[in-house]
């Protein structure tokens, strides 16, 4: 395994678990790390809390979004792996399992030596609004950890799934092992640190959507509370940061659609881009791999027959989003990122590619506020939500003239009840109904950025992945592969394996 070194930006000790590298550097126990004795300091090493791979290169693969186009034009393990949902011990790097756990357990050691830093600046100017934002970032990526690497929340058995190590201290001894604590306590700690880094947290007027601020919080609370089924708590953090969702809401219909698809990409994971409550970068290269050149992808025919067909929306009307065909694979791409090359060693001509990509959007919040809503047997106020969204994602679409009815859904997703079967129950067709809306909507938007995976899961739905010329593989309604396995370097520090 390659040297791992965690020591991240101003000299923090991150925790064991992450491999042969940590064993190596903790077994030095050095003690010339970097005093952070100021603010500035303390905010600094969090802006790099923010850096690192992303999850939709393996997500997206592991989703429905995606089958075998046929054509092997670049070999790619992680792309080959999560497809057939198979355990990936073998890439450390990029957009892999691995990598993400890594990444994750990297931001939150950030987080934890902020906060032990901050404990010892107490009355330093503006300090609180640091800790918020530190509580925020370790909530934010153990909610990434056990929604991968753990089963869905369910109230009914959360207590006793395994969940993930929640880490809350800087490592200060080699080999410190850990257990995994319950889904339950997890969400529970997540919990906690989110509505605590809320109250402090401020907004940063040098970098106001690369970092968490109070509109961020927000977002991330309407997810947190969507996935645990607290419907009210989703539609009062939600209503709070939507005051004027049309002017929010990322406008592919007249705006996006006028730009044209290259267009699109200086725009789309933009600071400018009101849609944007936050955004994050990282080595992601693997993402243009995936879409444009593997064999498993958005192929041309899932496209058009399941995805972007008039017939999958309740109005019939075309979808907006434009995407571009690639003549080496076949493969089809809505243009969203663009890489940017960043020399490690420019004599020598080599380096990594990083992109800036969306991690929470406005869109997704009122997509949450619509399913909550829905849930709460609101059905009006679904609809209304719905209705706001079509008119950004639908060519042409003039709600005063085709109106948004609980009959059109109805129609349109008439077997919901079969194909979502979440831990609560749904009391009704319609309210089945509406909900499928959602998350077809919510699949469409989000298409490449792996956020369907996590629908996948948390509905329990079937996935089935083609194979050319083999028989096709299936993941079932409760199927354990749909849990990562933990990775190897983890299992040798105790922690138990997931059963898939």
């Amino acid at each position: 395994m390659k040297n791992k070194n965690l020591l991240y930006t101003l000299a923090v000790l991150a925790i064991c678990i992450t491999g042969s590298g940590c064993k190596k550097y903790l077994s030095e126990m050095p003690d010339n790390r970097t005093t952070i004795n100021s603010k500035e300091k303390v905010d600094k090493l969090l802006a790099g809390a923010y850096d690192g791979p992303a999850h939709f290169a393996f997500t997206e693969t592991m989703s429905d979004n995606v089958l075998d186009g046929g054509k092997v034009t670049a070999f790619n393990q992680v792309n080959d792996f999560s497809y057939r949902w198979k355990t990936n011990d073998i890439d450390e790097d990029g957009s892999s399992p691995i990598g993400y756990w890594l990444a994750c357990y990297k931001s939150i050691a950030v987080a934890n030596q902020a906060l032990a830093s901050i404990e010892k600046l107490q009355g330093a100017t503006d300090i609180a609004a640091s800790k918020g934002e530190a509580l925020l970032i370790r909530a934010y990526y153990h909610f990434m950890l056990v929604n991968l690497w753990a089963k869905h929340y369910n109230p009914a058995t959360a207590a006793t799934d395994l969940g993930v190590p929640y880490v809350e201290e800087v490592e200060d001894e080699p080999f410190k092992r850990y257990k995994r604590a319950s889904v339950q306590e997890v969400y529970d700690l997540i919990e906690r640190d989110m509505l605590e880094g809320m109250a402090l947290i401020q907004t940063n007027s040098t970098a106001p959507k690369f970092k968490f601020s109070p509109e961020a919080a927000k977002a991330f609370a309407s997810r947190f509370y969507l996935y645990k089924g607290n419907w009210d708590k989703v539609i009062q953090y939600s209503s709070d940061i939507l005051k004027n969702p049309s002017t929010l809401l990322r406008d592919w219909a007249v705006k996006y659609r006028a730009l044209g698809p290259d267009n699109v990409l200086p725009l789309y994971s933009s600071t400018e881009e009101p849609a944007n409550v936050m955004v994050a970068s990282g080595n992601c290269s693997q993402y243009w791999y995936f879409c444009i050149f593997n064999r498993f992808s958005l192929t041309l025919r899932l496209g058009q027959t399941v995805i972007l067909p008039p017939t999958t929306n309740p109005l019939g009307l075309s979808w907006a989003y434009g995407y571009s065909q690639y003549e080496v694979g076949g493969n089809i791409v809505i243009r969203k990122f663009r890489n940017n090359f960043v020399y490690t060693n420019a004599e020598a001509g080599v380096g990594n590619d990083y992109m800036a990509y969306v991690a929470l959007t406005y869109d997704e919040v009122l997509m949450n506020r619509a399913e909550a809503y829905a849930m709460k047997g609101d059905n009006a106020n679904a609809l209304a939500d719905l209705t706001l969204l079509y008119t950004k994602k639908l060519l042409s679409y003039n709600p005063a003239t085709r109106p948004l009815t609980e009959a059109r859904i109805l129609t349109t997703y008439p077997n919901a009840k079969t194909l979502l079967t979440p831990s609560y129950p749904f009391t009704s067709d319609i309210q089945a109904s509406l909900v499928q809306a959602v998350a077809e909507l919510k699949r469409r938007e989000f298409t490449f950025e792996g956020m369907r995976w996590f629908d996948n899961r948390r509905f329990n739905m079937e996935v089935t992945h083609t194979l050319t010329g083999l028989q096709n593989i299936v993941l079932t309604k409760n199927d354990p592969r749909k849990q990562l396995q933990i990775p190897q370097v983890a299992l040798e520090f105790g922690l138990e394996p997931n059963n898939r």
